[in-house]
């Protein structure tokens, strides 16, 4: 009897689920993660209680999917395309881009105080999403420049874009914008990096943050969550543009891109992906 209502119920979760739950998604980008609260009314689907909580959460369980899926295929993955684009131009499967979905943790559902709706939440990693969609096997090579002295080696790359920048191509300015995977543009708009230039086996993923975790009032100026990434001696590089459909491109000063690519140590910083992105923090929780 059981196992019939609990089909039952799954069948009816598909066919009320729009109706009855509040899907409510936001993306911390801070921390790569996507959180998705779902609130199920479980009056209006005749759902009765205490009985009915197991059936319920089990019906929550059975829609996670078309629960988190409208939210990853949103995710803006480079400037032109979102996950769903991926999707649409046959890059990646939609069973592929489902399994991107798989949460890091689950928070148990809970009944409201009223015994009128059962809630729940699922965390997903950004990161995990952007280390399956890697293809390469090995890193572009990133050719060195002579037009510049040997610079100093830094331990890592921060490029601050905090505030409104000119977008190139348009008389506009905006803030810049986070994706799964940013690309770094000198002045003269040569493509100075993508994701291609990382070492898979890195296993490190975009990193950003609000610009006050690397304007600290200490030696390094460096969070202690960053120091391990970006290192003591970062350089650090003022942004002087944003490019792309989605303004989540990176403008940097021809010198500044120069100090990068004059120097062996400093271009291995680029295959190690040890660079933070200091954004707005409105576009960093949203």
């Amino acid at each position: 009897m059981r196992k019939s209502l609990i089909l039952l119920f799954a069948v009816l979760g598909r066919v009320v689920f729009a109706q009855s739950a509040e899907v409510k998604t936001s993306v911390d980008w801070t921390v790569m993660e996507l959180t998705a609260q779902t609130s199920l009314d479980i009056a209006a689907m005749n759902i009765k209680l205490p009985s009915g909580k197991i059936l319920a959460e089990e019906v929550l369980e059975k829609q996670y999917t078309d629960i988190i899926r409208s939210a990853i295929l949103g995710i803006q993955a480079d400037s032109s395309h979102t996950l769903g684009d991926m999707v649409s131009a046959g890059e990646i499967s939609l069973s592929e881009a489902d399994t991107f979905g798989v949460p890091i943790r689950r928070v148990p559902a809970v009944l409201s105080l009223d015994l009128t709706r059962l809630s729940a939440s699922y965390i997903v990693s950004l990161k995990n999403i952007g280390a399956s969609l890697l293809k390469h096997s090995r890193p572009a090579s990133i050719k060195p420049s002579l037009a510049a002295p040997q610079a100093l080696a830094y331990t890592g790359i921060v490029i601050l874009a905090e505030g409104e920048l000119p977008v190139h191509g348009r008389n506009t300015s905006t803030l810049a914008q986070p994706c799964l995977f940013p690309k770094i543009w000198d002045s003269d708009m040569n493509l100075f990096y993508d994701k291609t230039m990382a070492a898979p086996q890195s296993t490190m993923s975009t990193r950003y943050t609000p610009s006050a975790a690397v304007l600290r009032d200490t030696p390094s100026g460096i969070d202690e969550s960053l120091e391990s990434f970006v290192g003591e001696k970062p350089l650090r590089i003022m942004a002087v543009g944003v490019f792309g459909v989605s303004p989540t491109d990176i403008i940097i000063s021809r010198d500044d891109a120069m100090l990068i690519l004059s120097s062996e140590a400093n271009r291995k910083l680029l295959q190690e992906a040890r660079i933070v992105f200091a954004l707005n923090e409105k576009v960093l929780k949203k």
